[in-house]
C-alpha cells in the first residue's frame, strides 16, 4: 500500500493485480472481537484493497484451489484458519512458498513447536506434519517465507524428523549469492 497525503488514504501499489484472499481468512480477521492491535492486519492490509474493490474472496477447499495452471493455493490451516501456502509450477518444476506453516527451519526437527501467533496450535502442528511428510524427499523446492538465509531448499527426512537442505548445498545461486 502507498499512503497518499496526510489523510492516511491507502492506495494499492499494484492496482491491476488480482488480490486473492481465502474467505475463511477474511472472516477470521473481520470478526467483531478483533479490535485494536488484533484488527491492525485487516486495517493495514485488507481494508484498502476492499475499499478499492480489488479484493477477491475465494473458497479454498482442503484439496486446494487452482488460480491458474501454474499457481495453486494449498490449504495449510493452523497459523490462521484460512492460511494457504502457494505452489508454483514452471517447466515441470515445482516450488512451494511455505507462508506461515513453517516459521523457522528448527520446526523441521521440532514440528510440535509453534509460533506464539498460531491461532490453533493443535491444527498448526497437524498441518505442519502433513506438509513436511508430503514434501520430504521430493523435488519440490521450498521457499521459507520467514526463514533466515538461506531461504530456498528442500525438505529431507532425517530419522524421525526432517531437515532443511539449502539450495546452495547443491550449487544453486540465490539472491545475495552474487546471482544476477
Amino acid at each position: 500500500m502507498v499512503p497518499q497525503g496526510h489523510g492516511a488514504v491507502q492506495i494499492p501499489t499494484f492496482p491491476n493485480a488480482r488480490y486473492l484472499v481465502s474467505r475463511t481468512e477474511y472472516d477470521h480477521f473481520t470478526r467483531p472481537e478483533f479490535t485494536g492491535e488484533r484488527r491492525q492486519i485487516f486495517t493495514d492490509s485488507l481494508k484498502p484493497i476492499l475499499d478499492h474493490k480489488l479484493l477477491e474472496l475465494l473458497n479454498v477447499p482442503a484439496k486446494g484451489f487452482d488460480v491458474s495452471p501454474d499457481i495453486r493455493l494449498v490449504s495449510t490451516p493452523g497459523h490462521t484458519p484460512g492460511h494457504v501456502s502457494v505452489e508454483l509450477t514452471s517447466a515441470g518444476k515445482v516450488a512451494m512458498i511455505s507462508g506461515d506453516v513453517l516459521h523457522h527451519p528448527i520446526q523441521l526437527a521440532h514440528s510440535e513447536w509453534n509460533c506464539n501467533f498460531d491461532a490453533d496450535a493443535e491444527q498448526a502442528v497437524s498441518t505442519r506434519r502433513i506438509f513436511l511428510d508430503k514434501l520430504a524427499d521430493s523435488d519440490t523446492l521450498i521457499i521459507g517465507t520467514h526463514f533466515p538465509a538461506p531461504t530456498v531448499g528442500w525438505i529431507r527426512r532425517d530419522g524421525d524428523t526432517y531437515r532443511f537442505q539449502a539450495a546452495q548445498e547443491q550449487g544453486w545461486k540465490t539472491a545475495g549469492d552474487g546471482c544476477s
